[in-house]
């Protein structure tokens, strides 16, 4: 996996987003053969939501241009959220996916 350019911050991510990157760099990898790319990680810079995930290091944001047709975009999405379970939330937003970790309170 990479980032798009030195302003995506990895260091300031939290575990669980970080073991949900390398399953989303396997899965990349194996839909296109290239790794998957970050746009976005806990770097403080404003985001659509106030609270936004990212800020706390809960999010990231990948790039889909490497995925060749909606249908691709769409499976990678499915897949996505089927590899990662319950407690992550993938958003196919306009230009990228969002990813956030979201434990489900266990009772």
């Amino acid at each position: 996996m990479r980032r798009k350019d030195d302003s995506v911050d990895l260091e300031g991510l939290r575990q669980p987003i970080l073991i949900a990157l390398i399953t989303l760099n396997d899965l990349h990898k194996q839909m296109t053969d290239q790794p998957l790319t970050i746009t976005s990680g806990a770097e403080n810079i404003r985001h659509s939501v106030e609270r936004s995930a990212h800020h706390r290091g809960d999010a990231v944001d990948v790039r889909i241009w490497q995925l060749a047709s909606t249908n691709d975009v769409d499976s990678f999405v499915q897949k996505a959220r089927k590899a990662l379970g319950p407690d992550y939330v993938v958003l196919l937003e306009k230009t990228h996916i969002h990813v956030h970790w979201s434990p489900k309170y266990q009772a």
